[in-house]
Order: structure tokens, then sequence, then C-alpha cells
């Protein structure tokens, strides 16, 4: 966003399963956590222009698809987590207009 001198970094959690619990479903359900968390990445790069992603800094909660946007020298913002939602499984991810009505809401 212009103006802005803060580096804004998003972090998109989702499952990454180890070496020894990896099955095909296991690797389905990475598969569409890896595709999901690109298509918002894309999605929000288009709404406020390019910025750093970073994809599970810390381990993530098994089964969660969260937003959570960092700023230097500031507290981190969850902006979306589908922790608690579902079943269905397709209310574990967000709408993409979603998560941009809540950044800017956030003022990010």
């Amino acid at each position: 966003m212009p103006g802005r001198t803060a580096q804004k970094r998003l972090s998109a959690s989702k499952t990454e399963p180890s070496a020894a619990e990896t099955s095909p479903k296991k690797m389905k359900e990475t598969k569409v956590f890896k595709r999901k968390a690109s298509d918002l990445v894309e999605a929000l790069r288009e709404e406020f222009g390019e910025f750093e992603v970073e994809y599970n800094p810390s381990a993530p909660r098994k089964g969660s698809f969260e937003v959570v946007v960092q700023q230097s020298g500031k507290d981190d913002v969850t902006i979306w987590t589908g922790l608690k939602k579902g079943p269905p499984r397709k209310l574990k991810f967000p709408e993409v207009e979603e998560v941009v009505k809540e950044m800017k809401q956030a003022g990010l």
C-alpha cells in the first residue's frame, strides 16, 4: 500500500506431515492446504500489492488453516482461523473476500 513503511508478512498455516506419517490421504490433504494458501496469497497480492509470505513459521496446528499478519514492531494479528470450523471441510478455508475485509478492518 502506498505510504506504508512497515513491512507486512502473511503467515499461512497448513498441515505438513512428517515422513513417518505420510500416507496418500495426508499427501492429498497437504496439497489442498498448499493450493488454498497459494490461491489466497495471489488474491491478496492483487488487492494489497507485494508482501512477504511465510508458510508455517512455527509448527502448525493439525488440520487448521490460519491467516496471521505480522508487522515489524507490532503483535501478530490473526485475521482468520478455520480451527473450530467444519465439517464440512470446505468451511476450514476462508473466502478471499472475507480475508480482505478483515485485513481492511484491522487497518492493515
